[in-house]
């Protein structure tokens, strides 16, 4: 199983690389979900994409947003800027450039993102069909839903990192508590807000919508055996030290990474709720949130045994199986709720696994002492060394001639070659002319030509025609150094970038079966599906419904594929998020629009979020009306039980 990693930006791609990941995804300054990381400019795209073929590590570009029609031109102008060095895939969610992408990079994957909702096999077809390689699965997919996808098509899972709370793709939350957009790389997670909850004269204030992070450390195996192409570790945002720890785990043997050493590292990098297996793994429908504490809470290593004041300044008293030292960071627990801090700027060892450190005012005895930052490992992680050179990689063996004319600009020539390609030729002109030198100079060798470790070439031959006296300021030398690595990189690319690395397309364009149409909806039953929807929700379908006049509302592109191959009617519901064009051209079938009221589409039960109840103790009624109060701006909303073959809840705004 590939092994997929996030890279945030440039330091973070290497560090992933590293680390010893088979493929990292990426995004350029524009059009990606995370807009909020540093991301990457042209240039930043190819100095990566270089570093990883070195080391034969694929590279993936994110567009996956939903683009408004004006934006399509300067996405075809980024696209030109980067034609002659492509990605291995694109993740991509919105239709509008799926023929854009496929014309333009021919030996590209394409692969749909989760936010395109795929969680079940008829979801799977559709974009099968279309010619998609791998669908990102959504992270509320099913395990026996995953086994039936990966038959038809290529399937990445997330495996790590943060989850929403909403159906992947389904949130408009953000819309309607800012300007902010998840479909358009710029949510501002109000999910992670507080909120006070009431459900039946109860009042409870927490993160109830906070979800906790996935961890499937104990399930990889599951995964690979079932076929699983891909796993995902979430986290663009994230430092590049939990990519690398997250990377390092996941790539040993499935059977030795459930063990407590790899869960600590997993936990102490970045660790949001203790962890949930997920959808496909959990079925406790009230492990799914975190509602008091809605960020990194690290691993419990101590508790406080005393607090003391001395010199104006508070200290604790704590017993630890962890070595505390200079550096590390904690968060201090009380009732499982965050009540302090401490950044460990001294640590006194007293014995015994006893330590004494600042602590922020508020901290008691018995309180618990959580690692969040463990400063020695973030060091480690940071200098990884770069992995074995991938066996196809050539190495160019570079013939360099300075030129260095008193009266002349100083000139660099050079030829890089290798044992199966066409040298490539060049020359470089500095704006410097050449002047006298008034004391003697550093000797200039091939390892003055090096500018990067590793060196993307090797000085096979140095040629220095330069007159004895010449001056050759280091400015000017390390100018024309730098020119030089970056035309190299730029021709290498340009001209070997997919030699060795090409993954088969899938060139299949299967015409759909058009679904039929009504003319009169107002006439007809109307059947609500929701964003989640499972195989089981769709054999629930088959039995429970039936009749020449139902229409199905549609919030899952899976649905749309079932009233094709059902020949019943469908309209396309807003969770979709598709454009009049996109909808023009894919769903020419589609009976109309159906306008949804929902903020959110919930997988998890919110009810049992707030009682701690399983579902065979269920006594939700719609009738109590569950309200969540937003602590920032007072916005209320209530969720909406839908019941397929299980539940399912939307949440909407109450006016």
């Amino acid at each position: 199983m590939e092994i997929l990693t996030p890279a945030g930006d440039i330091a973070g791609l290497k560090t992933a690389v590293n680390a010893g990941a088979d493929a990292v995804y990426l995004g350029l300054s524009r059009f990606s979900a995370r807009a909020r990381a540093k991301n990457f400019t042209v240039n930043e795209y190819f100095e990566g994409l270089s570093y990883a073929r070195r080391y034969g590590c694929r590279v993936y570009i994110a567009l996956n947003v939903i683009f408004e029609a004006s934006e399509i031109i300067e996405l075809c102008a980024v696209l030109d800027e980067i034609i002659n060095c492509p990605p291995d895939a694109f993740i991509i969610t919105d239709l509008a450039i799926f023929e854009i992408i496929a014309a333009k990079f021919p030996n590209s994957q394409i692969h749909i993102s989760t936010q395109c909702g795929v969680s079940n096999i008829y979801a799977a077809r559709f974009y099968k069909n279309l010619g998609a390689d791998r669908v990102v699965l959504a992270r509320e997919t099913a395990f026996e839903d995953i086994k039936k996808i990966v038959g038809i098509i290529n399937a990445e899972a997330f495996i790590h990192g943060a989850s929403c709370v909403c159906f992947s793709g389904a949130c408009r939350l953000c819309e309607y508590e800012s300007s902010g957009s998840g479909n358009r790389g710029t949510c501002a997670q109000p999910c992670r807000e507080i909120y006070e909850v009431e459900y039946d004269g109860v009042k409870k204030i927490g993160g109830y919508l906070s979800a906790k992070d996935i961890c499937v450390a104990q399930n990889m195996e599951k995964l690979d055996e079932i076929g699983v192409t891909a796993g995902k570790i979430e986290g663009r945002l994230r430092r590049k030290e939990y990519a690398a720890e997250a990377t390092l785990i996941y790539k040993r043997k499935w059977l030795r990474i459930n063990t407590q050493s790899n869960i600590s590292r997993l936990k102490r990098i970045f660790n949001r709720g203790n962890f949930t297996a997920g959808y496909a793994f959990d079925a406790a429908p009230h492990n799914k949130i975190e509602p008091l504490v809605t960020t990194h809470l690290g691993e419990t290593v101590g508790k406080v045994t005393a607090v003391f004041e001395k010199g104006g300044y508070l200290y604790a008293k704590v017993e630890s199986s962890y070595s505390i030292k200079k550096g590390d960071g904690f968060k201090i627990l009380r009732s499982g709720s965050e009540v302090g801090g401490s950044a460990v700027t001294r640590a006194e060892f007293l014995g015994n696994g006893v330590y004494v450190i600042p602590v922020s005012r508020g901290v008691r005895k018995d309180d618990i002492i959580c690692l969040t930052t463990e400063a020695e490992r973030l060091k480690e992680l940071a200098q990884l060394p770069s992995p074995a050179i991938a066996e196809y990689y050539e190495i160019f063996k570079a013939e360099i001639t300075l030129a260095a004319k008193i009266g002349e600009p100083l000139e660099i020539d050079y030829i890089f070659g290798s044992g199966s390609n066409e040298p490539i030729y060049g020359s470089l002109i500095s704006d410097y002319v050449v002047d006298k030198a008034k004391t003697q100079q550093r000797e200039i060798t091939n390892e003055s030509f090096e500018i990067s470790n590793p060196s993307p070439y090797i000085i096979d031959k140095l040629i220095l025609d330069k007159d004895r006296t010449a001056f050759i300021p280091s400015s000017a030398f390390n100018e024309l150094r730098k020119r030089l690595k970056a035309n190299f990189e730029d021709l290498y690319l340009s001209k070997y970038a997919l030699m060795h690395n090409v993954i088969a397309r899938n060139n299949a364009r299967n015409e759909f079966n058009l679904a039929p149409k009504v003319d009169n909806i107002a006439k007809c039953q109307l059947v609500y599906l929701p964003a989640n929807m499972t195989g089981a929700d769709f054999e629930w379908l088959n039995k429970a419904t039936s009749g020449a006049d139902r229409v199905l509302v549609a919030n899952n592109i899976g649905a749309v594929q079932y009233s094709r191959e059902n020949g019943v009617p469908y309209v396309v519901g807003k969770s979709l998020n598709m454009s009049e064009t996109v909808a023009q051209k894919y769903f020419p079938d589609s009976s109309g629009v159906y306008e949804n009221e929902e903020v959110m589409t919930l997988s998890h039960c919110p009810y049992s979020a707030f009682t701690g109840r399983e579902c065979r103790d269920c006594a939700y009624s719609e009738l109590k009306k569950m309200t969540f109060t937003n602590i920032r701006n007072g916005n209320r909303y209530s969720p909406r039980r839908i019941r397929l073959s299980g539940c399912r809840f939307e949440l909407l705004p109450q006016k």
